[in-house]
């Protein structure tokens, strides 16, 4: 569970057709309440996003999603910013997309389902032993890249750690996973802020910089070691039939190949 992963080296990436269970065409939307007001922009861009898959899907030619950018730019004015000669502003491809589905997250209890994961934040000062604890609802799973961060494993590390400061007082600790979504939206983060005079003496403001560091990933991300103790305990069954799975399916081909089989008993001594 949890081991699909959408994004790709550098930023989320908005699902395509591939994503067989990110079907807009039947899902249902929650009934307001009755005090509420008026459907706003975000049900309408959800609205846009369902009538776009629907069209990407049944078209045979390439489609261009005018009526759902514009919702967009007009739910998130930042998007809509123009330069010179009036050509829309590049934008950050990560803010868009976690815009766009923390919008149809709110909006479509199916999309929440596929992309919502939950985190546990313990908490603990280490002077008074008062300990805190959080489960809290995220979209995205952050790798934070450093200098010492070379797999996206020890990113998540580095993420999962926790420093928060409650009247003056400091806790540390981690987030650990206690449930995992059928698709896991990972972030790379690589923008960090330099805090002002780190390179320029006379820089007061700082400025936004980049880590240029590959990272590698696994074709299959095992999520295990992030969780909790109790959602462990939860996934062991299904990991121990995977496993035995997976061993008699080897046995089977090595008693398939004598050969194979010889060069494994050779290598095992």
């Amino acid at each position: 569970r949890g081991g699909r992963m959408a994004g790709g080296n550098d930023r989320s990436s908005v699902p395509d057709k591939g994503m067989g269970k990110l079907n807009l065409n039947a899902v249902e939307f929650r009934p307001p309440p009755a005090s509420a007001p008026a459907p706003g922009g975000g049900t309408a861009l959800a609205n846009a996003a369902r009538d776009l898959f629907n069209e990407i899907k049944n078209s045979n030619a390439a489609v261009t999603p005018f009526r759902f950018l514009a919702l967009l730019r007009q739910l998130f004015p930042q998007f809509a910013q123009v330069g010179q000669g009036g050509v829309y502003s590049q934008q950050d491809a990560e803010e868009c997309w976690s815009s766009i589905l923390q919008t149809l997250c709110r909006e479509v209890p199916a999309i929440d389902k596929l992309f919502g994961l939950r985190l546990k934040m313990s908490l603990k000062n280490e002077l008074t032993g008062e300990t805190r604890e959080e489960v809290k609802r995220e979209y995205n799973f952050k790798c934070n890249i450093t200098i010492n961060v070379n797999h996206l494993s020890e990113g998540f590390r580095v993420a999962l750690d926790e420093e928060r400061e409650y009247g003056g007082e400091i806790f540390k600790g981690h987030n650990r996973v206690c449930e995992l979504p059928p698709w896991l939206n990972v972030q790379m983060v690589r923008f960090f802020w330099k805090m002002p005079g780190a390179n320029d003496p006379a820089d007061a403001t700082g400025q936004k910089a980049k880590i240029l560091r590959a990272v590698t990933f696994p074709v299959l991300l095992d999520m295990y070691e992030h969780c909790t103790d109790e959602y462990k305990a939860a996934l062991d069954p299904a990991r121990a039939a995977k496993i035995k799975k997976e061993e008699a399916d080897a046995d089977a081909r090595l008693r398939a190949d004598p050969r194979a089989r010889l060069a494994a008993e050779v290598a095992a001594g």
